[in-house]
C-alpha cells in the first residue's frame, strides 16, 4: 500500500480514519514478524535518530557492513495509534500526513540497497516506547537516585530547559527562552539528536483522605516550586535519555551487530559508561570520502553489482585503514590520521587509477588509427601482391593485441583500491 503513495494528492485522497486504520494495520503486521541476526557483518543505526539519521554515516555503513539495519520511520508514526498515546496526546486527532510522506520518501531512497539485501528496516523504535500503564511514582529525592552519581555532573552541564506553549491547534511549541512564572510545560534536552522524551507538564498533586490522587496542570506557585519542578524534570529526562541509549545499544547487541550513531551526546555518554561499539567499525565510519557523500544509493548499488571485485579491493583497503585508526588511543591524533587516510583513499589512489586509465586510452588512441589505415591500404593493394596483404594482416594483429593489452590493463586496475571510488566519482 505504501509504495503507491508518491504524492501529496495520494495522501489527500485517503480520509483521516482510513490513514489511522492503515497505520494500525501496518503496526500489527510489522510486530507479527520477528527480526533475527543475519550472521553477517552487521550494524544497527540508533532508533532515536529516525527519520533524520545521518545519510552520510549510513552510506559509509553500507560500504563497510554487509547488513545495515535502519529504524523503520513509518513504524515510528504508528505509535500514535496506541490507546495510551491516543488518550494523552494533544495531537491524537491529527493524522501525520506530512511526516508519513517524508518517511515513505526516505525509505524509497534506500530501495536499491534493500533489493540487494544490504539494508533492512526494523521496528527498533518499539523498544523505546513507554509502557501502556505507568505506575504513579513520586520519590522524595525528586528522581535524583535514578541518575547514576558519576553521570550527574555531565547531564547538568549539558542540559537545556526551554518553555513550551500550546497554540490554537493544540500543538506544543518549544520556545527559545527559558521558563518563567507563567510556564506550565517545559522542554528538556542534553544536545542529543533525534526524538527524545524531554517534555514535562507542571502537575500539582493532591492526595485526599481516602488516598485518591488528584492531578492538576498549572504554573508553579512560587520560585521554590519552579526550581524543584525543573530539578526533578531534569533528573527524569536524564534517566530517560540514559535508558534509551542503553536500549539502543542492547538492541544492536541482541542482533549481533555493532551500534552506530552520529549523535555526539550519545557517543560521549556511551564512552562514560564504558559501553563502546567495535573500535574498528567506528574508525571506518569516521573516514569521510567526498565521492561517497555525493553519490546516490542507486549509483552505489549499481557498482556493487557490476564491479564486485573492485568493491572488495576497496573494502579491504578500508578495513586496513580502520585497523590503523583503531590502534591510536589519542583522539586528536586519531582524527589527524583519519584525514590523511581519507585523503590517500579519496585522492591519491583515485588519481593513480585516473592516470593509468588516461595512459591506456592514449596508447589505444594512437594504435587504432594506424591499424585501420594500414589495413585499408593492404586490402586495396591485394591485387598488387601478397606483401601488402601480409602487412595489413600483421598490423591488424598488432592493433588487436593493443586492444587486448588495454583491456588486460583495465582488468588489473579493478584490483586497485581506488578503482571503485574512481568509478563512483565519474557517476556522481
Amino acid at each position: 500500500m505504501w509504495s503507491q503513495l508518491d504524492r501529496d494528492d495520494d495522501l489527500r485522497e485517503m480520509s483521516d480514519d482510513d490513514l489511522k486504520a492503515e497505520l494500525a494495520r501496518y503496526r500489527a503486521h510489522v510486530l507479527s514478524g520477528s527480526v533475527k541476526p543475519s550472521g553477517k557483518l552487521s550494524v544497527a543505526v540508533s532508533a532515536r535518530q529516525t527519520p533524520t539519521a545521518d545519510i552520510s554515516a549510513i552510506k559509509r555503513s553500507v560500504l563497510y557492513f554487509d547488513d545495515v539495519m535502519l529504524p523503520d520511520p513509518v513504524f515510528h508514526l504508528t505509535e500514535r495509534t496506541r490507546e495510551r498515546v491516543r488518550l494523552l496526546s494533544a495531537e491524537s486527532d491529527v493524522v501525520p500526513r506530512r511526516e508519513l510522506l517524508s518517511a515513505l520518501r526516505y525509505m524509497r531512497e534506500f530501495a536499491p540497497m534493500v533489493q540487494l539485501g544490504r539494508v533492512r528496516f526494523i521496528p527498533s523504535t518499539h523498544a523505546l516506547e513507554s509502557p501502556e500503564h505507568l505506575p504513579f511514582y513520586m520519590p522524595d529525592d525528586a528522581f535524583l537516585s535514578i541518575v547514576p552519581e558519576q553521570l550527574r555532573d555531565w547531564f547538568y552541564k549539558r542540559v537545556h530547559v526551554r518553555k513550551v506553549v500550546t497554540d490554537n491547534l493544540g500543538r506544543r511549541l518549544v520556545l527559545g527562552q527559558g521558563p518563567d512564572k507563567e510556564t506550565q510545560s517545559i522542554h528538556i534536552d542534553f544536545g542529543q539528536l533525534g526524538r527524545h522524551r524531554g517534555q514535562d507538564h507542571m502537575l500539582v498533586v493532591k492526595v485526599t483522605d481516602d488516598r485518591e490522587v488528584l492531578l492538576q496542570v498549572g504554573p508553579p506557585r512560587d520560585e521554590e516550586a519552579m526550581q524543584q519542578w525543573i530539578f526533578q524534570s531534569v533528573n527524569k529526562a536524564a534517566a530517560d535519555f540514559l535508558g534509551d541509549v542503553l536500549t539502543d545499544a542492547e538492541t544492536a547487541w541482541k542482533l549481533g551487530a555493532s551500534f552506530v550513531t552520529s549523535c555526539t551526546a550519545t557517543a560521549e555518554l556511551l564512552d562514560r559508561i564504558r559501553v563502546q561499539s567495535d573500535d574498528e567499525s567506528a574508525a571506518a565510519l569516521a573516514l569521510e570520502l567526498p565521492m561517497i557523500e555525493t553519490a546516490s544509493f542507486l549509483q552505489i548499488a549499481e557498482l556493487l553489482q557490476t564491479i564486485p571485485a573492485a568493491f572488495e579491493a576497496f573494502r579491504f583497503e578500508l578495513k586496513a585503514a580502520a585497523e590503523a585508526l583503531a590502534s591510536i588511543d589519542d583522539v586528536k591524533a586519531r582524527g589527524a590520521e583519519a584525514k590523511k587516510l581519507a585523503e590517500r583513499l579519496a585522492r591519491d589512489q583515485v588519481n593513480e587509477v585516473e592516470r593509468k586509465m588516461l595512459e591506456a586510452n592514449r596508447k589505444l588512441k594512437w594504435n587504432i588509427p594506424i591499424t585501420l589505415s594500414t589495413l585499408g591500404a593492404g586490402a586495396l593493394g591485394f591485387a598488387a601482391g601478397a606483401q601488402l596483404l601480409l602487412m595489413g594482416i600483421c598490423t591488424a594483429i598488432q592493433g588487436g593485441a593493443a586492444v587486448m593489452s588495454m583491456l588486460r590493463d583495465q582488468q588489473s586496475y579493478r584490483a586497485l583500491p581506488g578503482y571503485f571510488l574512481w568509478k563512483l566519482k565519474r557517476r556522481s
